[in-house]
């Protein structure tokens, strides 16, 4: 009995010292592309660090994440506490086949700080505004949800953000998109809506705005995509995603503004990612502050969105209405907009959020910046 005990000791022990050796000289690992997440780098070592205790904190952190074969771990963890009955892991929920954001219910002060900035750009632009504040997917397909998951009613919170807009038309698109929650209108791995999905919420927004119908001719592109749940929850047995397109004309260019002056980019798809995990970068590239496309309809009207990632695959879906669509998200906005842009020449305003994004952050609380200098000029011009 002593001696079995000493060998798996012993085993245990020589494993223990391997890993241990193997994680001391691996290459460090700056980025994990499964967790979409850049990883800790080893602390700064000094006196005071050492007796606070900080340093001690920052190397755990450190070993956690650089340590051997962590992908495969995190995998095994989650297929543990799957078998185990877990049906929420890390903020999402689990089922055999879906993997569903569980979305915090909204913080009242930011709902009221982002519709107050709404109404304010309805006071200051002479320009159509449109609201569309898009559920989520435990909202819309609630069939999909395992037993007992915790959720809360995003309809009733819809009506109540309606009720605080002045001047702004509140684009409705829930029961559309439950008209067709037993379709593929989200991604199962991801927290975004798919194009198909998006391109139902196009035709309201084209019926709201006076625009004509259109078929969209939606093509694959990918169909290995692991998205934003599948890197939070670690579940690796949920099929991957099919990403489609709309086919664009010649002609469209996507300028990114990093700061006043733009990098221009030749049509509104971003190859590049298909070969990467961020593969829903593909749409417009990675979030950024202020994005213009333009090269859709000659001599269209044009189009300014305020906006979160939900908007990237619905955009391009409009060039065909819009010669030029500026979108602004206000996370990421540094400049005026009048630095890069006439706001007078806009036609209409569509603020595009998921109800997560529009519920949980108070982004547009700088609207009155965003507007500065381009809203003086639009008063003297009248």
């Amino acid at each position: 009995m002593n001696k079995r005990f000493n060998r798996i000791f012993f085993s245990v022990l020589i494993i223990w010292l391997a890993v241990a050796l193997f994680n001391a000289v691996k290459p460090h690992v700056e980025f994990s592309e499964n967790e979409n997440k850049y990883l800790s780098a080893f602390p700064e070592i000094s006196a005071e660090k050492v007796y606070s205790g900080e340093f001690m904190q920052g190397f755990n952190t450190y070993a956690n994440e650089q340590f051997v074969a962590r992908d495969a771990w995190i995998a095994a963890y989650s297929t543990f506490e799957y078998a185990r009955l877990s049906r929420e892991i890390n903020g999402v929920f689990v089922t055999s086949d879906a993997l569903i954001s569980k979305i915090d219910p909204p913080v009242e002060s930011y709902v009221d700080t982002n519709t107050g900035a709404i109404n304010l750009l309805c006071d200051r632009l002479d320009a159509r505004v449109y609201v569309m504040i898009v559920p989520s997917a435990s909202e819309i397909t609630p069939q999909n949800l395992p037993a007992f998951a915790e959720t809360w009613d995003q309809s009733e919170e819809l009506e109540k953000i309606k009720s605080k807009l002045d001047g702004a038309t509140f684009v409705d698109v829930t029961k559309e998109l439950k008209a067709h929650s037993d379709e593929y209108i989200f991604y199962r791995t991801d927290h975004h809506w798919t194009t198909y999905g998006a391109s139902l919420a196009c035709d309201e927004f084209r019926k709201a705005a006076g625009l004509p119908e259109r078929e969209y001719d939606l093509r694959e592109v990918s169909d290995s995509f692991n998205g934003t749940n599948y890197s939070k929850s670690g579940v690796r047995f949920v099929k991957s995603d099919v990403i489609e397109a709309l086919p664009l004309p010649d002609g469209v260019v996507c300028t990114v503004y990093t700061g006043k002056d733009g990098k221009a980019h030749d049509g509104a798809y971003f190859e590049e990612y298909l070969g990467k995990k961020d593969k829903y970068a593909y749409f417009l590239g990675q979030n950024e502050g202020l994005v213009k496309l333009t090269g859709g309809k000659e001599g269209g009207r044009k189009l300014l969105m305020f906006k979160d990632s939900y908007a990237h695959c619905f955009a391009p879906l409009l060039l065909d209405e819009y010669s030029e669509i500026t979108l602004a998200d206000a996370r990421y906005l540094r400049l005026k907009l009048a630095d890069v842009s006439d706001l007078s020449e806009y036609d209409d305003v569509l603020f595009l959020y998921s109800t997560d994004g529009f519920v949980s952050q108070d982004s547009l609380g700088k609207m009155a910046y965003f507007l500065s200098d381009a809203t003086e000029r639009n008063e003297e011009k009248k």
